[in-house]
């Protein structure tokens, strides 16, 4: 079956909002998985969010951080959606990195994602 982009995104949302996920947040998760399938990482893309979206209603609460020293911070994303989280991660660790010249940051407690590439390329 053949369905058009336009058709999987409205399907990848509803499902998102089935599971309680904001609508302002929707749409990066949404994104986030729809790209990893255009970038021909299908392991990572549509057959990755079906299977995490199963997990998007564990979500306990925002990610927090817990502990931070300088250059370093750990965060515990309190099982958050895995995009919604290491997208707060990598805005830390930035944040640091302009702050400190460097930024390293530690992510426990989260939902998995699917491609890291967006956020290696934010960095870069």
């Amino acid at each position: 079956m053949r369905v058009t982009i336009e058709e999987l995104r409205a399907l990848m949302t509803a499902a998102c909002h089935a599971a309680g996920v904001p609508e302002q947040e929707t749409a990066l998760v949404v994104e986030h998985f729809l790209a990893g399938e255009l970038r021909g990482k299908s392991s990572h893309g549509v057959a990755k969010f079906c299977f995490e979206s199963r997990f998007f209603h564990e979500r306990q609460a925002a990610p927090e951080v817990v502990c931070q020293r300088g250059v370093f911070a750990m965060i515990d994303a309190h099982r958050e959606i895995g995009p919604l989280s290491a997208t707060f991660a990598v805005t830390l660790a930035l944040d640091k990195a302009a702050r400190h010249g460097a930024g390293v940051v530690g992510l426990i407690n989260t939902q998995r994602y699917g491609i890291l590439a967006a956020w290696s390329e934010q960095i870069a």
